[in-house]
């Protein structure tokens, strides 16, 4: 049963109107002024409050005003004989629903503006509560989501953590495998030897290209894969690729066609790991599915004609292999997916280069046209965009690097036995006198007792690790060894945005394990040239600071 209370000084009127609405099945309570009503509106909540205007103790307008303030959920219908339009106007500001004028002609007119407003005030509340109902379902699908993200952020930390920990743990052994073979290599060898030696460095690196790869695939699905742009020399990129697959090619007797514009090809910035890992794939690719004829590669740079500092790198990697059907062409795209997918198929692999390719094109903005017909071979039409370091303070050219480093007295910092023996042994045989120690501590003791050209410091150590011996370096003002001696990170961190902090902690050079000996001395030299300012016809002897001439 609904209440509802009248609030009128007149008796009369207040009996009349209680027993009409009595009989129609409502509960009614009476106050014969605006204080006494408001006792009751507080006492009783009623569920609806008729009330006049003209009252002698309170009016009916401050009646609204403070129901407005206290118990705004309760509907008002003013019934009021003032006949004034602003008192109506001033009782719907201050929250009246209705208004009826007295005296009231038929009672049932009352009645219709009671249960009007009873039914308005009933879908008000429940269209509230409707409204609090999906505020809360929305508030605990929020705080479900925001779980569920934290919970994502912290499985892809862990990933991200647990493939750091794998690549580093699995580059270890194989730096180790392939230093001993680089060490071998310098050996006398019969042709037999060389040629089981070559495989094995070519298996490695192979290997090595597959870790590369899945690392990339997993840092791109995370979302925390970086876009690194730096000076990069596009001629030397390109030369190192090919150079890289000229064993293989020759084995298979085919013809390597390089064509590189030099004057279309200015110094630019770029990220240069991954041009030269979507290179890598595509021309072992080629290497790959080729048996006869050719493999081509063409490099030129297009300046954009309205932008002088921006340029697009146009790459064609065309072989004469076997070609891919017009109805495989998607499919080569995908993850682990080979056009042969039968056991005994004949080129072996785990289908992930055009895959990564096209995700790393993706990332940088570039772009891939693969045309390719069954037997006459493949053509991918490459297009990367660049910034011109003409254009770019940042990015002025790259001082020339030298070709051979030695006589220097290397500190070598490895806590990995067998690394430790492969570095010394192959920086002995490049001429150079080797202190090998197995932490950071060491090192910081080696160097206080001793005189070095240049620290190679791996990262990972008990005891001391090497970026904090590298900070106690750069901060040292004891004079117990020289804060600017240069250092090379040399280390099996090789995820994406490594290098960066490493540099960014002090650290002159970097050079990812498994270490390549090309890549160390131009790591040595550019280290060199930037802290020592030598230049390259500079002549050092063994024990001084600097760079020796050739």
């Amino acid at each position: 049963m609904k209440t509802i209370l009248t609030i009128d000084d007149e008796e009369m009127i207040r009996a009349s109107m209680a027993a009409y609405l009595e009989g129609n099945g409502y509960r009614v309570l009476e106050a014969e002024g605006g204080r006494q009503g408001l006792e009751l509106i507080r006492r009783e909540h009623p569920d609806l409050v008729l009330v006049d205007l003209r009252m002698p103790d309170m009016d009916g307008t401050a009646v609204l005003a403070a129901m407005r303030q206290e118990t705004p959920d309760i509907p008002a219908i003013v019934v009021s004989g003032t006949g004034v339009l602003e008192d109506a106007l001033e009782a719907v500001r201050q929250g009246a629903w209705e208004y009826v004028t007295k005296p009231i002609g038929e009672l049932a007119t009352l009645l219709h503006a009671v249960e009007s407003v009873l039914e308005k005030a009933r879908l008000v509340r429940e269209n509230k509560l409707h409204q609090e109902t999906l505020e809360q379902q929305v508030r605990i699908r929020t705080q479900e989501l925001e779980e569920a993200k934290d919970r994502a952020e912290a499985a892809n930390r862990s990933k991200s953590e647990f493939l750091a920990t794998m690549s580093h743990e699995i580059r270890t052994p194989l730096a180790g495998v392939l230093g001993m073979l680089q060490l071998l290599q310098r050996t006398s060898l019969s042709n037999e030897q060389q040629e089981y030696v070559d495989i094995g460095l070519a298996s490695g690196k192979t290997l090595l290209s597959l870790i590369e790869d899945i690392l990339s695939i997993s840092q791109i699905e995370q979302g925390v894969f970086k876009h690194v742009e730096g000076p990069c020399d596009v001629l030397a990129l390109v030369s190192s690729v090919a150079k890289a697959f000229e064993l293989e090619i020759k084995a298979k007797g085919l013809t390597l066609e390089v064509s590189l514009d030099a004057v279309a090809l200015p110094g630019v910035v770029a990220d240069e790991a991954r041009i030269r890992q979507i290179l890598f794939n595509l021309v072992g690719n080629a290497v790959k599915f080729t048996d006869q004829g050719h493999i081509r590669i063409e490099a030129a740079l297009a300046r954009h004609q309205h932008e002088n500092c921006r340029g697009t790198l146009a790459i064609l990697v065309e072989d004469s292999g076997v070609g891919i059907p017009n109805d495989k062409l998607g499919l080569v795209f995908q993850p682990f997916t080979q056009v042969d997918g039968s056991y005994s198929r004949k080129f072996q692999g785990a289908g992930l280069g055009l895959y990564i390719v096209r995700r790393l094109l993706t990332l940088l903005g570039g772009s891939l046209c693969l045309e390719s017909a069954t037997g006459q071979g493949t053509a991918c039409h490459l297009g990367i965009p660049l910034r011109l370091d003409a254009c770019q303070e940042v990015a002025a050219a790259a001082p020339p690097l030298l070709t051979e480093v030695a006589g220097l007295r290397i500190l070598l910092v490895e806590d990995e036995c067998v690394n430790r023996l492969t570095g010394r042994r192959l920086l002995g045989k490049m001429g150079h006198q080797v202190v090998d120690v197995a932490n950071g501590r060491e090192a910081l003791e080696a160097l206080a007792g001793e005189r070095f050209d240049l620290v190679l410091m791996d990262i990972q150590m008990p005891v001391m690790d090497g970026m904090e011996a590298t900070r106690r370096i750069r901060a040292d003002t004891s004079g117990a060894f020289d804060p600017h001696i240069p250092i090379i990170a040399m280390t099996a961190y090789a995820m994406n945005g490594d290098r960066e902090k490493f540099l960014a902690g002090g650290m002159d050079g970097y050079a990812s394990k498994p270490v390549d000996m090309a890549e160390l001395t131009q790591a040595m030299s550019r280290a060199f040239l930037k802290t020592q300012d030598v230049s390259p016809s500079s002549s050092c002897a063994p024990g001084s600071s600097g760079v020796p001439s050739d």
